[in-house]
């Protein structure tokens, strides 16, 4: 096809069969159109209407590739650089103790108002004691990550009794008792997003983990009120158990951050499991009567699992 545009016209002083077909060069072919005989109307625009629209959604997309995603405001360059351009799997962790910390601390800055996910909260005793454990597990995961070599081993065998119905029935129970520590992190961070971003929560699912907590109670027990060196023996197992499934993650610096947050918060619930169950579940009924009151978590949407 040229490049010029065809417009079918009508001469005046001739007839209607005398038409004739000019080009129109210099002219773009959304301009031109059929012309009325015996009228100096302009070139009826038969195409605008219909580019309009898919005009419209062209500068959309274009925006939307365009504009920058939205980026943690606790990421630093280097760490943005890293997370663009991750190493290998299997590769050393590129990053540093003191690096890994500093992401940690930076959420439990007391002079903040904002909510933080996987906050201690009420389950700590002090800021001292919390902040030994953070570092202690910020050292063991580096540790691993810096050494991708070494095997990783489950150290605590022998508290479970083996292919026998004692041991399944003590793997049960150490399962369900971490089960219901991370239900209470879920829990905790769900009333975060009613009370402060409903579309993100919905109440059918804050009632779920009430539930759950609740059920999980009927294992848990307070190794500082029993006192027995084999409840002593159960929690040292369980925090082996985590620290050999936290092991088997990724490792980028803010994913490693997080990381150390939430496993600090289990292995901290998992020593009063019975109180914190207690606690967890009663802050958790006043969101949801809080939110009920007020009308919120309206959204009716598909539920979005924090864990995906």
């Amino acid at each position: 096809m040229s490049s010029t545009s065809a417009t079918l016209s009508v001469d005046s002083g001739e007839g209607p069969d005398s038409r004739s077909l000019r080009s129109q060069p210099g002219t773009s072919q959304d301009r031109n159109g059929p012309l009325r005989s015996g009228s100096n109307f302009e070139p009826v625009n038969l195409s605008r209407l219909t580019k309009a629209g898919s005009a419209i959604n062209q500068i959309k997309r274009l925006s939307r590739r365009s504009r920058r995603p939205p980026i943690d405001p606790s990421c630093e360059p280097g760490s943005m650089e890293l997370q663009e351009n991750p190493q290998p799997r299997g590769s050393p962790a590129q990053c540093q103790v003191d690096e890994i910390l500093k992401l940690v601390f930076s959420g439990a800055d007391k002079a903040k108002k904002y909510p933080e996910f996987d906050a201690i909260g009420f389950y700590a005793k002090t800021g001292d004691d919390l902040e030994c454990l953070w570092r202690s597990e910020t050292e063991r995961l580096m540790d691993i990550a810096q050494y991708p070599n070494t095997p990783i081993e489950f150290s605590r065998q022998e508290n479970f009794q083996g292919d026998t119905e004692k041991g399944y029935r003590d793997i049960f129970r150490q399962c369900q008792r971490l089960l219901t520590a991370i239900t209470i992190c879920l829990l905790d961070n769900d009333c975060i997003n009613a009370e402060h971003c409903g579309q993100f929560s919905n109440q059918q699912r804050l009632s779920d983990f009430i539930k759950q907590v609740f059920k999980g109670q009927g294992v848990a027990e307070s190794i500082e009120s029993t006192g027995s060196v084999e409840a002593q023996q159960r929690l040292e197992a369980t925090d082996a158990l985590i620290n050999f499934i936290s092991a088997t993650l990724l490792w980028q610096k803010n994913v490693l951050g997080v990381l150390i947050e939430r496993i600090t918060k289990i292995k901290l619930l998992i020593i009063d499991l019975n109180v914190n169950s207690t606690i967890a579940v009663r802050t958790a009924e006043a969101v949801l009567s809080n939110v009920r009151e007020s009308g919120g978590m309206r959204y009716a949407g598909g539920d979005m699992n924090e864990e995906e």
